[in-house]
């Protein structure tokens, strides 16, 4: 996908700097933070979302509406060094369990979720404020755990919400970012995919 990327898409892109990217697609979700994390210098960026029941794309129209994004995190930091863990859901609630059997004992695990839960909660203008949320937390856990090593997000949401995600990150800032993808029915049901910031990513 780098390869790709750096052949085909950055070139057209760098023609007209000011153009909008949209992203309209079906793709596991890592490599859609992972496509939104090589767009990340385009900052005019955008992701469609298709409906679940009629699969047709839309960018603002209504849908089964979350209104806010609850936040949680630790109550205190650390000096210690380490990695954190970020849950992001809107689709479904991701365990801690789930999240323990992968990543062993992190300095600590932040949890954003939106009120409502489903496979068309998000749009557009949502998507928007669950990543400012989302960069709000990542800046307090850099601030909360100044020698923290990594950042893992375990995320339940659209592909759209994923590229967003990635365009919004930072390599300098927020990198390495483990990505993992979610295999049902398997134990533990997380696997490591991607990792942003790793010259492996392709």
């Amino acid at each position: 996908q780098t390869q790709f990327f750096r052949e085909r898409i950055k070139p057209r892109l760098e023609e007209e700097p000011n153009r909008h990217v949209l992203y309209v697609g079906k793709a596991p979700i890592p490599l859609a933070i992972h496509l939104g994390s090589l767009v990340e210098s385009f900052e005019a960026t955008d992701a469609a979302f298709q409906r679940h029941r009629t699969n047709e794309w839309y960018y603002d129209a209504q849908v089964d509406s979350a209104s806010e994004v609850v936040v949680a995190g630790p109550a205190t930091g650390s000096r210690a060094v380490g990695d954190i863990v970020i849950k992001l859901s809107t689709t479904a609630l991701i365990a801690d369990d789930d999240v323990l059997s992968t990543v062993s004992n992190p300095l600590a695990i932040y949890s954003l979720q939106t009120d409502t839960l489903g496979g068309d909660v998000v749009n557009g203008p949502l998507a928007k404020r669950i990543v400012d949320e989302l960069l709000r937390v990542l800046a307090q856990a850099h601030k909360d755990f100044p020698n923290k090593s990594a950042t893992h997000l375990f995320f339940a949401g659209p592909m759209g919400l994923g590229f967003e995600i990635g365009a919004s990150l930072n390599p300098t800032i927020h990198f390495p970012f483990f990505t993992y993808q979610y295999f049902i029915g398997e134990q533990p049901p997380y696997r490591k995919a991607i990792v942003l910031g790793h010259e492996a990513a392709s």
